[in-house]
């Protein structure tokens, strides 16, 4: 795989689908206009790298399958090459194994796809009412299964057709990691031509966690079909609705009793309806039940239970002090180059936002942040709205956030910082206003002590001044968007306070699931290096205007780097993968790569950039073309996936090779 190709997961269904050539592929380019600075036109032809490369090799070989098979289906043409797909396919270490995150099904191999013996399909309709469904997307009739969020077991089916002239007899295989499970029945099936059959497949999993791959693999009996794979993606963990049980006593006697409790609660901010369910081990049975129903000596049942959803906590905005800012340079902070309409997602230290702890944020090029960590949806430079808005992007941290442009700046630095006793993870920007060399710089402070003490923070020598035509946002939202608090639209950080009074505006939270008294989480303040927040910290203006002539630069607090400049994915476990618009970028974590390439430790460096307004669409997947070969860039992000296509988004991944797949079927 190409180090520069897109990684899943992204959305309900396994991304990419499929990778295809994308490597210095020669192909058609229009010459730019004869320019005395950009130098004579060039060719009608260069060599590319990119999803514009791969998807439309994967278009082609669709537009080949369908000439073969005119009665086929989208979902069907997907199906065949998906699962014919060639899987000797490596990372970009080029001994690793890649992975469905990776390569989707493999890459595609003409030759076996157009004979494939076995299709799986699904209706359009079918897509667009559960495609997006967190719980029933695994159940679409896909030739993959993903399954994010898997509490101990998940039972699903897929429906072969068989698309040959004769009847057919598969074996069922699986592989399946250690410690889980994968059983599919029937585990043999013979199919009459034009028939159809259901495969029911059940995944467990006991004492795993993280991403865990594995197959489903149809051996065909007769030996001119080839044998089909489907990947299975999985996470064990919890869904939206998790269970806990309390037995007093927790140990039983010979004929004793003890009294539980299980209590069901709804993690997520939506009501939801829940089907409970308890059982017994064999050496034990119930006596009795209250708010159930025993359906058997050792089951318990309570269908159709009403779960109110949480309320997310609503941001709101203080007067802070003007202490926070401090320059990362003076602690050798690396700057990490930023393009324009550009994402980086970095895994941080866990910190508290909106009464929910994370371990990920994502840094727009645009001046804000997204907590959780942001794909190319949350990027948004030029149709600013009023905070709160359930609009994407949501759970947003915005110092300042209008339309800006790192290119041809510093960009983004990032690191954690301690006093010994507490530590901050800061994020810094410096950035030009887009179409300009001017510059703005600001930073958020996000306390990690396990509390929530989150600040904007500006240069009080170089407060931010407003970006002459465009708007500008300074505020904070929620997980949704239900919430959140904001500066009048336009109003710079210092609007109606004392001068050099109203510099940090720390970000307050009012309540989350149980109402809780509204706090003002204090910045970090005073040369005496008493980093702490206090409770009794004010509010008001007068309390701002009071911390007026405290840590003004590095050399005045006893702070120094929690992390050697340049190291952060290392001590800081700030790994991060690239959005650039409808992109993602995720490079090696083991991997060390020229400056031309992404670099490991969660920082890539000079990375190729995408210049504004060249987005397009191409064939089956998501296409980005940028003009000249310096420009071509790649990495197809698999939050979506791609076009739409029929009964299906198709993405397509970018592997090492140059050459295409052998052409099927007549010239068209």
């Amino acid at each position: 795989m190409a180090a520069f190709s897109s990684r899943g997961p992204g959305g309900f269904g396994i991304k990419p689908d499929i990778t295809a050539p994308g490597v210095q592929i020669l192909a058609g380019n229009s010459p730019t206009p004869d320019a005395v600075e950009t130098g004579p036109p060039g060719e009608y032809f260069q060599a590319i790298a990119g999803t514009s490369m791969s998807a439309p090799h994967i278009a082609g070989a669709a537009i080949l399958l369908k000439a073969l098979h005119p009665g086929w289906s989208p979902g069907q043409i997907k199906s065949a090459m998906m699962t014919t797909a060639y899987q000797g396919v490596v990372k970009e270490d080029l001994t690793t194994p890649a992975d469905p995150f990776d390569y989707g099904s493999g890459r595609v191999d003409l030759k076996k796809a157009q004979k494939p013996g076995l299709t799986f399909d699904e209706t359009a309709e079918r897509m667009l009412a559960i495609g997006n469904d967190p719980v029933n997307a695994v159940h679409l009739n896909l030739p993959s299964i993903n399954a994010p969020t898997m509490p101990g077991r998940l039972t699903t089916v897929r429906t072969a057709k068989n698309v040959t002239s004769g009847s057919q007899t598969y074996r069922v295989h699986v592989k399946s990691p250690a410690g889980s499970k994968i059983t599919v029945t029937p585990a043999v099936f013979t199919l009459g031509a034009g028939k159809s059959r259901a495969l029911t497949i059940t995944v467990t999993a006991s004492g795993l966690s993280g991403q865990q791959f594995g197959q489903v693999i149809l051996d065909p009996v007769q030996s001119n079909l080839p044998t089909l794979r489907l990947p299975v993606a999985f996470v064990p963990q919890q869904g939206d609705v998790s269970l806990t049980s309390e037995c007093a006593p927790a140990q039983l006697v010979f004929k004793g009793t003890a009294e539980c409790t299980i209590t069901a609660t709804n993690d997520s901010f939506g009501d939801a309806t829940a089907d409970l369910l308890t059982t017994l081990n064999d050496n034990l049975k119930f006596s009795g039940v209250d708010g159930a129903t025993i359906v058997a000596p050792r089951r318990v049942v309570k269908n159709g239970v009403a779960l109110a959803g949480a309320q997310p906590g609503v941001p709101s905005l203080a007067p802070g002090t003007t202490a926070g800012y401090i320059p990362l340079a003076a602690f050798g902070v690396v700057p990490e180059p930023i393009g324009d309409e550009e994402i980086i997602n970095f895994n941080v230290p866990p910190f508290v936002y909106g009464g929910q702890t994370y371990a990920r944020i994502g840094i727009d090029s645009n001046g804000y942040a997204i907590v959780g960590g942001g794909t190319s949806e949350d990027n948004n430079c030029c149709e600013l709205t009023q905070i709160p808005d359930p609009a994407r992007p949501n759970n947003v941290l915005a110092p300042f956030w209008t339309d800006l442009d790192g290119t041809n700046d510093q960009g983004i630095r990032a690191t954690v910082l301690t006093d010994g006793v507490s530590d901050w993870l800061v994020l810094e920007w410096q950035v030009d206003v887009w179409g300009t060399n001017s510059n703005r710089h600001f930073q958020i402070w996000i306390g990690l002590n396990g509390e929530e003490d989150i600040v904007f923070a500006y240069d009080p020598t170089a407060l931010p001044a407003a970006p002459t035509g465009q708007d500008l946002i300074v505020g904070a939202e929620n997980v949704n968007g239900s919430g959140g608090a904001q500066l009048p639209t336009g109003t710079l950080p210092t609007e109606d306070l004392q001068e050099d009074a109203l510099v940090d505006r720390p970000v307050t939270e009012e309540g989350h699931r149980n109402p809780v008294a509204a706090r003002t989480p204090s910045r970090p303040s005073g040369a005496d290096g008493d980093r702490r927040a206090r409770p009794d910290d004010a509010v008001g203006a007068e309390d701002a205007t009071a911390e007026v002539g405290g840590m003004h630069g590095a050399a005045a607090a006893p702070v120094q780097a929690g992390a050697p400049a340049g190291e952060l994915g290392h001590d800081a476990d700030l790994a991060d993968e690239r959005v650039r618009g409808r992109e993602v970028h995720h490079p090696s974590l083991t991997q060390r790569l020229a400056d031309s390439q992404l670099r490991d430790g969660g920082l890539p460096l000079a990375a190729p950039r995408v210049r504004r307004g060249q987005l397009i669409m191409g064939g089956l997947g998501e296409a980005l073309v940028a003009d000249g070969a310096e420009e071509a860039v790649d990495g197809h992000r698999a939050d979506r996936g791609g076009a739409a296509v029929g009964c299906g988004w198709v993405g397509a991944a970018v592997d090492h090779r140059g050459t295409t797949s052998t052409p099927v079927g007549q010239p068209l």
